[in-house]
């Protein structure tokens, strides 16, 4: 894998540009779903993050990666990453809003700086890496 500059910080800038376009998918999707439906943080950051996952698995695959990996390889590695990105994800909320006492926007604000720079380490360097020959 060659290594350059341009390239490193494009390939930042774009997962940078997926994940906000995941975020916002997430961050409405909860706002919806507590404010107006009436659910509670936790089962709608769930619906929320699972949303989201499609959202960047279509963006990373096809724009920030450009991944030659086959779909059926991409995405079990991708969506294993999401759940255990789910998991953090769900851990922070819990903690932050159920033991800590913070409102779920403070919980959702350290959920959106912690979890994405965790999920594109483990994206680029096994979900959309392809497989040596």
């Amino acid at each position: 894998m060659k290594f350059t500059l341009r390239k490193e910080v494009g390939q930042v800038l774009r997962f940078g540009l997926v994940g906000i376009m995941a975020t916002v998918t997430h961050v409405i999707t909860v706002l919806f779903l507590v404010e107006w439906g009436g659910w509670g943080p936790l089962w709608a950051n769930f619906v929320a993050f699972s949303l989201a996952v499609f959202v960047s698995f279509i963006g990373h695959y096809h724009w920030t990666f450009n991944a030659s990996t086959p779909y059926a390889t991409a995405f079990p590695k991708f969506f294993t990453i999401a759940l255990l990105g789910l998991g953090l994800n769900q851990a922070i909320m819990f903690s932050l809003v159920n033991l800590l006492g913070w409102d779920y926007r403070l919980g959702l604000a350290a959920v959106i700086m912690v979890v994405p720079a965790i999920t594109f380490l483990a994206s680029r360097f096994w979900a959309f890496q392809p497989a040596h020959r």
